[in-house]
Order: structure tokens, then C-alpha cells, then sequence
């Protein structure tokens, strides 16, 4: 009843993540062909991009950095377009991938990513709210320390939370 396609504009394939990549165009293709169907777009966020590219300790070794900044700033850029490419064809939510904890607590302070991170979401989040879709956000690990901010950035909701080291049930109490 639900389909959720992983979106990117540059490449077909994730040999680290063994998975295929669609396009926009594809995504209308499933939903015209599919009207009655609920479907979803999964975007790799503007630091899981950058993780990709650079690695993940020489992300966080340059994370407050003004080329780091600027790098996170055009890799945002690059994922509120892929957003409005995808919401063109009237898709019902789309999923922002940002791994950015691990099983204690986020892979950087809540205030770094306050300060470096967190300000690039808020105009990918403009754009999947023109569309009219629901924005969800997806991260392994311990995000506990920083829903509220997520929260404060317009995502209305979390995907595939992992229940080993946070307590879902409260957070569900707290936050529903």
C-alpha cells in the first residue's frame, strides 16, 4: 500500500549501500502509472552526502569549518532541488537520510549541529511543504538530545528509530 524510492539526480547506484538510485522522472512514472498509491521519496541529506564524499571522520574533523559550511550549504542546495523535483509529481512524503548519531548520542555535540547543520533543513523543509508532503526524518543511533530541534526544523515525524538505545514509547509520550 506504501513505496518509497530512493532519490538522487547524479547517480544510479550506491555500490557502498548496494542499492539503486531513481530519478524524479521515475518517481512520476510509479505515481502516475499508481494514483491510488501512497508514495514516498527517501533523500540522502546534505551531511550524509558529505560523508559519502569525504569520509565520515574528516567530515566531523572540519565540521565548524567555513569550507565545511559552505560545502554542507551546496550539498543542501543540491537536495532542496532534488525535493522539488520529486514533489512536482505529487508524491506524499519524503524522507531527509542524515545519519547523524550512534548508539549513545549524536556523532556531534546538539550545538554544533544547531550551529553547522540543522539551518540547512529548514529551506529543503520549505519546499517539501509546497509540495504538500509529509517531511520525515531517518538517522541510526541516539537522536534523543535533538528532536526538538528536528522538531523546530518542520519535520513532522521519524522513520526506522532505533528502539535499542532510545526509549521510543516516551519519546512517543512526549512528542505525539
Amino acid at each position: 500500500d506504501l513505496v518509497f524510492f530512493a532519490v538522487n539526480s547524479s547517480h544510479r547506484h550506491s555500490p557502498l549501500l548496494n542499492y539503486p538510485y531513481f530519478s524524479p522522472q521515475e518517481v512520476g512514472q510509479a505515481v502516475g502509472a499508481n494514483p491510488g498509491l501512497f508514495i514516498g521519496v527517501v533523500v540522502d541529506g546534505p551531511f550524509e552526502r558529505l560523508g559519502r564524499k569525504m569520509g565520515a571522520m574528516a567530515l566531523l574533523g572540519s565540521l565548524g569549518s567555513q569550507v565545511m559550511a559552505q560545502a554542507l550549504q551546496a550539498e543542501a542546495l543540491k537536495v532542496a532541488e532534488l525535493v522539488s523535483a520529486c514533489g512536482a509529481h505529487r508524491i506524499q512524503a519524503v524522507i531527509i537520510a542524515d545519519d547523524i548519531a550512534y548508539t549513545e548520542a549524536t556523532f556531534a555535540r546538539p550545538q554544533v549541529l544547531r550551529q553547522v547543520l540543522f539551518p540547512h533543513y529548514e529551506p529543503m523543509l520549505e519546499r517539501v511543504r509546497a509540495t504538500g508532503a509529509a517531511s520525515l526524518f531517518h538517522s541510526c543511533g541516539n537522536l534523543t538530545d535533538v528532536i526538538p530541534d528536528l522538531i523546530g526544523c518542520g519535520f513532522s515525524g521519524l522513520v526506522a528509530c532505533e528502539s535499542g538505545c532510545q526509549d521510543l514509547l516516551k519519546l512517543k509520550q512526549e512528542y505525539a
